[in-house]
């Protein structure tokens, strides 16, 4: 899971775009992860190998990231 956090506000981010790309041995078999954060500023995701993360919203900064396990993170963007 990912958490989007305002850096000016600390208030969530909600309907931020959260992409989810595998970047292990069966990245070419299996599909990316999309979806929108919830009101909490969340995005519930499974991984079960190395991924890139990329998170945009409109009026803030990409962020892109990678995760080589499953734990939960807090990204502030602005």
């Amino acid at each position: 899971m990912v958490t989007i956090i305002r850096s000016d506000s600390q208030k969530p981010v909600p309907d931020a775009v959260v992409k989810v790309v595998p970047l292990g041995l069966n990245a070419m078999h299996e599909k990316p992860q999309q979806g929108y954060t919830d009101a909490k500023g969340e995005f519930l995701f499974t991984i079960d190998e190395p991924v890139i993360v990329q998170i945009s919203h409109l009026g803030f900064i990409t962020i892109t990231d990678t995760l080589y396990s499953p734990e939960s993170k807090t990204y502030f963007i602005s």
